[in-house]
């Protein structure tokens, strides 16, 4: 069942109305511990949540009243586009657990778009992301330092790029939007360590703005990229599909040594001749055949770690 917070139940400021949740245009009432607004948002106020956005400095307060007004802030809308329902699942079953972790999400939403207001970059042109602007990020890969490259590459093309980890109970692997300033903002949190991991992201964010936001500027992508294939809706599949076809062509890909002969000398030679990171056809290799113990030399690569290349001040 998808459930989401009432848009009302944001929009009204007051501590003391009945709120609900919607679920396929029906409304079902929160249990009568949370019927105070005051009740629920102070009870979230106790959650780890809270705790790690207190730690990153994401909200403020010398007293629970104080930090209900932090955390408040933080829940308004920052953009005409609209966090919807499909975005969060739960279940009945843990209504108020479900709800806090549907609240750490919009404000790690609206906290990325508070950052990416503040960056000054050249406005957003569609025509920069054609084809041969997007192998020049992808060749990035084959790079030591390619990924510090990333925000460079983002910015003189007038994409917003954050990094920004998920906060406690979140398992989000990226997220995509456009701004109210006609800039897009792509934001990736690093929940795995690794390289095929970091680029798959990247242009699977990528795609989102090619094949969905330019023709819908008010779409809202928070992209969990280990959900079952099976379920992802058409337009994840479709980013998927243009991440995997951009770093690896389908023709070349079927043809490819690599994928007949699943040797670590074809997946060298195959990203020598795409000019990629080895570990992006090792990792195609790995979730083709659902085999994630494979390839592990070329995975992980132990001199470089990106989370202490992003999050080195946290």
């Amino acid at each position: 069942m998808k459930i989401r917070i009432s848009q009302d139940w944001l929009d009204n400021t007051s501590y003391e109305k009945e709120d609900y949740l919607v679920s396929a245009g029906c409304s079902y009432e929160i249990s009568e511990s949370l019927l105070d607004k005051a009740q629920f948002l102070e009870a979230f106020l106790r959650t780890i949540h809270v705790k790690e956005m207190i730690r990153l400095n994401w909200v403020q307060g010398f007293d629970a009243e104080q930090l209900i007004d932090s955390v408040w802030g933080l829940l308004k809308p920052r953009s005409n586009a609209e966090l919807s329902a499909t975005m969060f699942r739960g279940s009945m079953d843990f209504i108020q657990q479900d709800l806090f972790k549907q609240l750490s999400t919009r404000i790690w939403f609206n906290h990325a778009v508070d950052l990416a207001n503040d960056i000054d970059i050249c406005k957003f042109d569609s025509c920069s992301l054609d084809k041969d602007s997007i192998a020049e990020l992808i060749q990035l890969s084959s790079e030591q330092s390619g990924p510090k490259k990333v925000n460079n590459w983002m910015k003189v093309r007038g994409i917003k790029f954050l990094i920004q980890q998920n906060l406690p109970g979140m398992s989000l692997d990226g997220a995509t939007s456009m701004l109210d300033d006609g800039n897009p903002m792509i934001v990736v949190t690093l929940r795995y360590d690794r390289l095929d991991y970091f680029w798959f992201t990247l242009l699977h964010e990528i795609g989102h703005i090619v094949k969905h936001i330019l023709t819908n500027p008010k779409e809202i992508f928070l992209d969990d990229l280990k959900e079952d294939s099976k379920l992802l809706d058409e337009k994840e599949a479709e980013a998927n599909s243009f991440a995997r076809d951009s770093f690896i062509p389908r023709d070349i890909w079927k043809r490819s040594k690599a994928k007949r002969f699943c040797t670590e000398k074809a997946i060298i030679e195959l990203s020598e001749e795409l000019k990629i990171h080895p570990s992006i056809v090792a990792g195609r290799l790995r979730y083709e055949s659902n085999d994630y113990s494979i390839f592990s030399r070329l995975i992980h690569d132990s001199s470089l770690s990106l989370r202490e290349l992003f999050f080195e001040d946290l």
